[in-house]
């Protein structure tokens, strides 16, 4: 075998579905449904978790067009909602109303 047969061989991926790490083999080719773990009980999420990612694009939004706009009480504002969006989120649990893949 020579040097470059040995390369290709070792650049070789799994051969099929079930050879790949840390999947299991269905049988029937389709991917296992997501396990749903958050409280709502919803695959997509809470009300007021989908209000805190509306509120923070909009300040995110609000804030580049306060750059362009030269509106520094606007884009300090905007920054000031986009930083207090994370213990907003912590406080209402939007990281446990998620959906889990097996």
């Amino acid at each position: 075998m020579s040097r470059f047969e040995d390369m290709s061989e070792r650049r070789k991926g799994p051969e099929t579905e079930k050879d790949l790490p840390g999947r299991a083999a269905t049988g029937s080719g389709e991917q296992p449904r997501p396990h749903m773990i958050g409280p709502s009980g919803s695959p997509h999420g809470s009300l007021r978790s989908w209000l805190l990612v509306a509120v923070v694009i909009a300040a995110f939004v609000a804030g580049g067009i306060a750059l362009i706009i030269n509106a520094w009480w606007l884009f300090w504002t905007a920054a000031a909602i986009v930083v207090l969006s994370v213990p907003a989120g912590k406080l209402i649990g939007i990281m446990e109303d998620t959906v889990e893949r097996p």
